[in-house]
């Protein structure tokens, strides 16, 4: 991840962070980089989170395997209710012409982006990487986002014990995956320096109960650890109307 700041109109201090995409088992621990990221950013520095920008190369005639698998976890993981804090970005218009970069753009509203902008999303172009004016209109958002909202910043973070919870998690997993290290390194030398075939099965289907376990692990922990960002990450983007409705009438 790396972080890069400024200061914006009205005197907003802006800092955007640029995050890796989601790739296989990696997903747990991008996730768990963001959530600790908006931890310690509100904790230390009171930042709050005005909006999330998802980029694509729309130079790309198709959407590849990857960013097919991108958007649908960047989908899940804002949910509904926190689309409307969301900008979808175009970028590398200059690799191919202005008609193609259009027509790809056009398919990508009309099909693969529709939901997202139906429930609130927002469509903008980054068309040359030395364009500042196409910068500034996502950042443009992002404060407008903040300028209008009233954010409970305490309840973003109410689910720090499960956080907690992962972490001690960690060191299970961490315990299987040199498990698994270990027995992988033992099969390949007894493959090189023995021809009893019984011993190599015996030491093949440990290795394979330890995959086992780890890859049920894995698939636990990814989807608790997802369940619990998805409510911190709908908590951040989303407006907390009942609460605003609620002081809103006592202030009447």
């Amino acid at each position: 991840m790396r972080r890069y700041s400024g200061t914006f109109k009205d005197n907003y201090q802006i800092i955007v962070v640029d995050t890796p995409g989601f790739d296989g088992t990696a997903d747990i621990m991008i996730l768990k980089k963001i959530a600790e990221w908006l931890e310690k950013s509100y904790k230390h520095g009171g930042a709050m989170l005005g909006g999330v920008i998802y980029l694509h190369d729309v130079s790309l005639d198709h959407l590849t395997d990857k960013a097919q698998r991108n958007l649908e976890i960047f989908q899940a993981l804002c949910g509904q209710g926190a689309l409307r804090k969301v900008i979808l970005g175009t970028t590398k218009w200059g690799r191919i012409s202005d008609r193609r970069a259009q027509a790809h753009e056009d398919e990508l509203k009309h099909d693969h982006w529709k939901a997202l902008i139906a429930e609130g999303a927002k469509v903008r172009s980054f068309k040359d990487k030395n364009d500042a004016e196409s910068a500034w209109k996502f950042i443009d958002i992002v404060v407008d986002n903040v300028s209008k909202n009233d954010f409970d910043i305490d309840a973003y973070f109410q689910f720090q014990e499960e956080l907690g919870a992962a972490t001690d998690a960690d060191g299970a997993m961490r315990a299987i995956q040199k498990k698994v290290l270990d027995l992988r390194n033992q099969v390949a030398e007894l493959e090189g320096t023995t021809a009893d075939p019984e011993r190599i099965k015996k030491a093949q289907e440990k290795l394979s109960e330890a995959e086992k376990t780890l890859n049920k692990l894995l698939r636990q922990d990814v989807e608790s650890f997802a369940q619990w960002f998805r409510r911190i990450f709908q908590q951040v983007l989303g407006e907390l109307s009942a609460k605003r409705c609620s002081r809103n009438s006592n202030e009447s």
